[in-house]
């Protein structure tokens, strides 16, 4: 029940910028990381310009996965979010901790949400 829940969630927020997750591992793409981060933050988030090493537009290897999805977290923490999952975990699916990554990410949105109104009010 958590996971479908959390996926309704997810693509409740997301519905604005036309993604949809058909299953919660579908968060391995750190585009949907980014772009969860990028409605329920009031940081301004630039996936592919930035001071680190930007993101791997076409990611074919492992290492680009891996290095794409520590970016996307790194980015997701210095917005605020307290994202304890270490990248590995997500690019391997490891659907306990996506669900945790949801929940932290939910837990921060609400948060911050009390003190404003509407759905993205920042």
């Amino acid at each position: 029940m958590t996971k479908h829940r959390d996926r309704e969630w997810v693509n409740y927020m997301l519905q604005d910028r036309f993604m949809h997750l058909g299953e919660l591992s579908d968060l391995r793409n750190p585009t949907g990381l980014l772009a969860l981060a990028q409605i329920i933050t009031p940081k301004e988030i630039d996936m592919f310009n930035h001071d680190d090493a930007p993101l791997v537009v076409n990611p074919v290897t492992n290492d680009h996965r891996k290095h794409n999805m520590e970016t996307c977290l790194k980015l997701v923490r210095s917005a605020g979010v307290p994202i304890s999952a270490h990248p590995l975990e997500i690019l391997n699916g490891d659907i306990q901790k996506i669900i945790w990554t949801v929940l932290q990410m939910a837990r921060f949105y609400y948060s911050r949400r009390l003190f404003t109104g509407g759905k993205h009010a920042w």
